[in-house]
């Protein structure tokens, strides 16, 4: 399939917790683009713009050349830096002199696979199928590079076979913090903090327990909780069941969150919507939310929600049908230091209910299982393996 890279502005839309910033090419055509098999990567640039490497059918690049422009060489639209934004009274704007640098191109190139890459990787997967259905576990190679790595995970997740018989063993890595199995309170207790808020307008309040579950203290409350004041990572994750969803409003768990406080905090968040049976990868820079991965995907009461940050690597899972699972993920190096992990508890006139939450440090877990290849010549995965030479 064909390639090609695009110049895509910002817009601001709801999320259910408030409001984010998302790559306009991503809001409008990202099942158009998922339904060649194809797939896309955005990098913030200068001027609140996103600079987008897609491979698509020709068709729909054709349509993409339509609704935004084209750039011939990727290089010349990129800057080192660009500005970034901020929460202000319920509003995104332009923060007056912050700046976060820029993805190189190179990282943006190497992130969507080339036909000939794909192919190994559909290879490799049809041969992990092949053991995982006469009852194998695979566990990824450590030296996979990450793009492979990720498509194997989400084309498996995609085939119905979750981390629990293809994954890279390493989510979830830590047990449940809280199980919340204690009496009705209308705080959770000394372990949370009310101290990471993203909500538009309104009071934030303490959560309550409520049958041995996270709910509602009062209607109309909504609030960011850190477990403890204790910094994880930086390679962390975090993840809850939701037991009972709402809509109108998000549901997220949050990883390497710094400076906590009603606008000021940076880090990550990984929401599902239940109004948009979306999942998203959020950054967050000083409240302000942007997109940098998402995907649609159905949700049932009793499902978990996750995410971690790996190095530069930022996954959404979810866990349904007795497995975890993998639905999407970017790259994005901006934040790097440990940080606090927490959950954003919903601000909705219906009864919610969380259970279950757990993460902290991601720990190194088990050998890597050897692969094996028999479908496709070894010589042309060489580069998926182990990067492409630049």
């Amino acid at each position: 399939m064909p390639t090609a890279y695009l110049l895509t502005p910002y817009l601001i839309e709801p999320n259910g917790a408030g409001l984010a910033r998302v790559p306009e090419l991503s809001q409008q055509f990202d099942a158009q683009i998922i339904g060649d098999d194809g797939a896309y990567v955005c990098a913030e640039i200068h001027g609140n713009q996103a600079l987008c490497h897609v491979r698509a059918s020709a068709a729909t690049l054709a349509d993409l050349a339509l609704a935004f422009p084209v750039v011939a060489n990727p290089a010349l639209a990129w800057k080192p830096t660009y500005g970034t934004h901020q929460l202000v009274a319920g509003n995104i704007v332009p923060h007056p002199s912050r700046r976060h640098p820029a993805k190189p191109v190179e990282v943006l190139t190497d992130e969507v696979l080339s036909d000939v890459e794909l192919d190994g990787v559909k290879a490799i997967l049809d041969g992990y199928v092949l053991e995982m259905q006469q009852g194998g576990k695979v566990i990824l190679p450590r030296n996979l590079r990450g793009t492979v790595k990720n498509e194997l995970l989400i084309r498996a997740a995609r085939a119905g076979f979750g981390l629990n018989k293809l994954s890279t063993g390493t989510f979830p890595t830590q047990g449940v913090l809280d199980n919340f199995d204690r009496a009705n309170a209308q705080t959770l207790g000394a372990n949370w903090a009310n101290n990471l808020i993203y909500l538009p307008s309104g009071t934030a309040v303490d959560q309550a327990i409520v049958s041995n579950a996270v709910g509602q203290a009062t209607s109309q409350s909504a609030v960011g909780l850190s477990f403890t004041t204790n910094n994880y990572g930086p390679d962390s994750e975090a993840y809850h069941t939701i037991t009972t969803q709402v809509s109108g409003d998000s549901h997220a768990v949050l990883c390497r969150i710094v400076q906590p406080g009603t606008t000021t905090y940076d880090g990550y968040a990984f929401h599902y919507n239940p109004s948009t049976t979306t999942w998203r990868v959020y950054r967050a820079d000083n409240g302000a939310l942007t997109q940098i991965a998402g995907v649609t995907n159905a949700f049932t009461n009793g499902d978990k929600l996750g995410g971690d940050v790996i190095g530069s690597q930022c996954t959404v899972y979810q866990f349904s049908g007795g497995a975890w699972n993998t639905r999407a993920t970017a790259s994005d190096g901006t934040y790097s230091a440990a940080g606090l992990i927490g959950m954003y508890c919903p601000g909705t006139s219906s009864a919610y209910a969380l259970d279950d939450f757990g993460g902290g440090t991601v720990a190194v877990l088990g050998a890597a299982v050897k692969a094996s290849f028999t479908r496709f010549p070894k010589q042309k995965l060489a580069n998926g393996l182990q990067g492409r030479s630049r």
